[in-house]
Formats: structure tokens, C-alpha cells, sequence
């Protein structure tokens, strides 16, 4: 009898094992949002520390320099050119997790399934409503 339970749940979890994939759509869509996520972050993290080397090094000249040499005047370009740079890189970063969740959300998804098990005619409903959740494991 233990045996027929675990060949049971067995076959049983095979046959409604579909739940866990996208469609070939879903995927494609799936990965290009996630590469559009992972560039923009690069970009931003790019703009983000040039930004900061730039004001960091304008700080430093605009300080340490007097004004006997050409150097004092190109300390507020650098800072302005650094401080436009770390505000550029917050619209990078928001869009970047923006697409992210959008690939994230699409792997939670609620449809009308079909079942897969055979059934007697009128013994059951054509489909029924269920929620996928596609857990990734890394």
C-alpha cells in the first residue's frame, strides 16, 4: 500500500509540475528586462563614482590650490561637472529597479488552467483558476 502512496504522489507531482514555467513570450521578455535592469545599474553605478571621483578632486583643488596658480579656476568646473554626474545617476538607478520588479511581477502570474489528469466526461470543469509562482533558485 506504501508503495502504491508513493508512486501516487510521484506521478502526481510530475503531472502538475508545468505550474513552474514561463512561456517562451514570458521568458524572452523575462530576460530582456532583466538585462535592461543590469545595464542601467551598471551605467548608474559608473556615473556614480566618476561623479564622485570628479567632486572629489574639485574639492581637493579648490582647497589645497591657491589662487597664485590656473588650477583654483578649474575646481568649481569639476565640482559641477561631479555633482551633475551623481545626480544623473538617480534616474538610472530608479528605472534599473523599476525593471527589475516588472520581471519580478512577472513571475507571479494568475490564469485559467487546464487540467492535465484524465477525466470522465462531466466529471469535472474544463479549467480552473490557479496562481503560478516561479521561485528562482541560483
Amino acid at each position: 500500500m506504501r508503495i502504491i502512496l508513493v508512486i501516487l504522489i510521484i506521478l502526481g507531482s510530475y503531472i502538475h509540475g508545468y505550474g513552474q514555467q514561463l512561456s517562451a513570450e514570458n521568458k524572452q521578455l523575462y530576460k530582456y528586462l532583466m538585462a535592461k535592469s543590469k545595464s542601467q545599474r551598471k551605467t548608474a553605478k559608473y556615473l556614480l563614482i566618476g561623479g564622485g571621483i570628479a567632486y572629489l578632486g574639485g574639492a581637493l583643488v579648490g582647497i589645497n590650490d591657491g589662487p597664485s596658480t590656473g588650477l583654483s579656476n578649474a575646481a568649481p568646473v569639476f565640482l559641477s561637472l561631479g555633482s551633475c554626474a551623481l545626480v544623473a545617476s538617480i534616474p538610472f538607478f530608479v528605472s534599473a529597479g523599476s525593471n527589475q520588479h516588472k520581471a519580478q511581477e512577472m513571475l507571479v502570474s494568475f490564469r485559467m488552467e487546464k487540467p492535465h489528469i484524465p477525466v470522465l466526461k462531466g466529471g469535472s470543469a474544463e479549467s480552473y483558476p490557479a496562481i503560478a509562482l516561479h521561485i528562482p533558485i541560483r
